[in-house]
């Protein structure tokens, strides 16, 4: 959910012109869930630009300001909202804490670093959502200290399903504290909406085509023609087939793509291993 859609293009507009964004499909960057994406937001990039960080500490401290008139503590999720999260404290005038993925296994061994007391209201500032796991993590922590996470707010976040049930998952059991459950289902609000294509477009280069026609073998060709018409002739036995079948259709689609590109990356019921490409 996007608080402010005025200031979720602003920040958006400067994440882009700070370069925080970084795009590399060659070598795709590997983010803390584990996964490998050719996009990385770098959202720490924005604490060396004084106007940039000022704009993000102000406008949350705002939102929060509009959202929340009980005294809390500010919780930076480790690392990268801990700077962000402790302009935002300070600018509120609110206590600082920030919570680390794990105990340390040295020192005083603490997952949460600052003054945290039982039924404290907590408020966590994370930079950005992927799957929702360091976040719940965080929160987690808090809550097993016995304080209260008001709610959460982002800077960024992809806008992944998986991130929406992993949030919903860990509040469905009835032993959690139901205002912790109707927190984080109704009040956890990423700061920034996902941009569109539409959005996105004016800002990329003009698009390149090149166009090389090759010819099907005849093996290539016979298969092809086998596929779309097994494929059409039970769909024209049905009237509705086109509409009812959308997902056929586009899997047909992609069986014939595979064949013009390569017999081989077929399934191996099709056979297309033993079948030469032109």
């Amino acid at each position: 959910m996007v608080l402010n859609k005025i200031i979720a293009k602003k920040t958006a507009s400067y994440l882009l012109q700070i370069n925080a964004i970084k795009l590399n499909i060659q070598n795709p960057f590997k983010w803390s869930s584990g996964w490998n994406s050719p996009i990385y937001c770098d959202n720490r990039i924005c604490l060396s630009f004084p106007k940039v960080r000022d704009f993000l500490t102000n406008s949350i401290a705002e939102e929060i300001k509009k959202n929340s008139s009980e005294k809390f503590i500010i919780a930076g999720v480790a690392t990268g909202a801990i700077g962000i999260g402790m302009l935002v404290a300070n600018k509120l005038n609110a206590p600082f804490i920030y919570v680390r993925p794990q105990q340390k296994n040295h020192g005083r061994e603490n997952q949460i670093e600052g003054t945290l007391n039982k039924d404290e209201k907590v408020i966590v500032i994370e930079d950005l959502i992927s799957t929702g796991k360091s976040s719940l993590n965080a929160v987690d922590a808090i809550q097993s200290n016995g304080a209260k996470v008001v709610f959460m707010i982002a800077l960024f976040t992809y806008g992944f399903e998986i991130s929406k049930k992993n949030f919903e998952n860990a509040f469905k059991d009835e032993q959690v504290n139901p205002k912790a459950r109707h927190i984080a289902l109704k009040k956890l609000r990423p700061f920034i909406l996902r941009r569109l294509k539409a959005d996105v477009l004016p800002q990329l280069p003009p698009k390149q085509e090149q166009l090389f026609e090759f010819k099907l073998s005849e093996a290539e060709n016979e298969l092809y023609k086998n596929i779309a018409e097994n494929f059409l002739s039970e769909v024209l036995q049905d009237s509705q087939a086109f509409s009812k079948r959308r997902l056929d259709i586009l899997s047909l689609i992609t069986r014939l793509r595979q064949t013009c590109s390569h017999p081989a990356l077929l399934p191996e019921e099709f056979k297309g291993k033993n079948i030469e490409s032109s």
